[in-house]
């Protein structure tokens, strides 16, 4: 079987280019206030004096880490192998122009003197690479063509557009799509491997930092783990009891599962709907805060301050309190959660954006209906079993994240992630069509 390296360093050659282009002319991207927070629980991480006050541009208190420690550490990896050096002023320069929030002197001290911000950039373009990397390799590990797994890893990773961007920006995005692929690449490996554990256990290893980057993948690992639990039960006799433990504990699992994520429900879902909350207070402040900012999908996080202030709770007491009114809500107005997360999830699978009448819609039309074409391929029947597994991930996900967090907060950066996936499959479904075709052309006998 000829080997795909020529097509694997074309490959890494595009994508690199791409990147350094990247790199040359474009500064790190802190526009988005979730950088603030976690440049924070970086520096609480690593012991810096960070004080409780609130942050004057997050609004959450400067030492709350968010119970999310994987891309604090990540940030926290740049800056130690940029020996702690400083952003180069003229990068801070170039930022600010475009970035006024760079000017709070909180932030603005760490950037001068021991936070890079240029490493992060620099080692995220590297996780870009790697990622182009591994989505070739899964790309040819399901059909054996060159030429498919350059422009599918291209298209999907190296080339994307939204790749490019997130890799320069402070966000968890770069760092939890690249976990993904690497915990399907690992059971991928483990599947080639007959199950082999060191593949397994890496993989699980992968999915746990996936879920510590991005709460929303909690139920990878222990999905990975009764699924390779119940694989080894298949390999041997002597281990034909996992499956028996299998059994007893998937009920287990998905009472704890359900329970978590019916804690988790989130007061986004009711951001535009005041009177869904029973409280009068929390009415009242929604309310004037819609008002003055009709429309703000983001009123929950931004009414937090003032709530703590009207109810005298803490922010701890606060974010407590706001999910026992949300729990309430549910009962009061079902139907504004039902709503929220059906469109959701169309949201995460539509994650471009529809806005009629104009290019970029006819834009995120295609790469949508792409999505679902990739998503096809979990009902085709000699699609590979790897590829049904990533996409039934997928679409856990966005169960997921559609129930938990509902349309109003951004699913197009919760689906990112998985976009890559879902392109990966689009690619095999178009090639495995022309596999049909080819093999149908070849069976018409010919006329005379």
């Amino acid at each position: 079987m000829k080997q795909p390296y020529n097509y694997l360093l074309a490959t890494l050659i595009l994508a690199l280019m791409a990147r350094m282009w990247v790199f040359a002319h474009k500064v790190p991207d802190l526009n988005d206030k979730d950088g603030f927070a976690y440049l924070n629980a970086a520096r609480v991480l690593r012991g810096e004096d960070v004080p409780a006050v609130m942050d004057n541009i997050v609004r959450f208190p400067r030492n709350e880490t968010l119970g999310r420690p994987g891309y604090p550490l990540f940030l926290n990896t740049a800056f130690a192998l940029a020996k702690w050096s400083p952003t180069p002023l003229s990068v801070l320069e170039r930022m600010r122009e475009r970035q006024p929030r760079l000017n709070d002197g909180w932030h603005w001290q760490f950037f001068t003197t021991k936070e890079n911000l240029r490493a992060v950039q620099f080692l995220q373009h590297f996780l870009g690479l790697l990622a182009t990397v591994i989505a070739f390799w899964l790309l040819w590990e399901w059909t054996k063509t060159g030429w498919l797994a350059t422009l599918g890893s291209l298209f999907a990773v190296g080339w994307r557009p939204a790749w490019l961007f997130f890799e320069r920006c402070i966000l968890t995005e770069t760092l939890a799509a690249f976990l993904f692929l690497a915990t399907l690449f690992f059971f991928v490996q483990a599947y080639r491997n007959r199950w082999s554990l060191i593949w397994m256990v890496a993989a699980l290893v992968v999915s746990y930092l996936l879920a510590l980057t991005r709460p929303n993948f909690l139920f990878l690992p222990p999905l990975l783990l009764l699924y390779f639990a119940w694989r080894l039960s298949e390999q041997s006799v002597q281990l034909r009891w996992l499956r028996k433990v299998v059994i007893a504990l998937i009920p287990l699992v998905l009472i704890v599962g359900c329970w978590k994520t019916y804690y988790a429900i989130s007061a986004y879902h009711f951001a535009l709907t005041p009177e869904a909350f029973e409280n009068s207070i929390l009415r009242q402040t929604l309310q004037e805060h819609l008002t003055r900012n009709p429309n703000d999908h983001h009123s929950i996080p931004h009414i937090l301050p003032t709530l703590m202030e009207r109810w005298g709770t803490s922010w701890a007491e606060t974010g407590a309190r706001l999910a026992e009114e949300t729990r309430k809500a549910l009962s009061r107005r079902p139907d504004v959660f039902l709503k929220s997360t059906l469109s959701g999830l169309v949201e995460y699978f539509f994650y471009a954006g529809i806005s009629w009448g104009s290019f970029r819609s006819l834009i995120s039309l295609l790469l949508a209906l792409f999505n679902l074409l990739g998503l096809s391929a979990i009902l085709l029947r000699n699609s590979p079993l790897t590829l049904k597994f990533a996409l039934g991930v997928v679409i856990f996900n966005a169960l997921a994240c559609s129930v938990v967090i509902g349309v109003y907060a951004e699913q197009a950066r919760y689906a990112f992630p998985t976009e890559a996936i879902l392109s990966l499959a689009a690619f095999w479904v178009i090639w495995h069509l022309m596999q049909l075709m080819r093999t149908k052309l070849s069976q018409t006998p010919a006329t005379p």
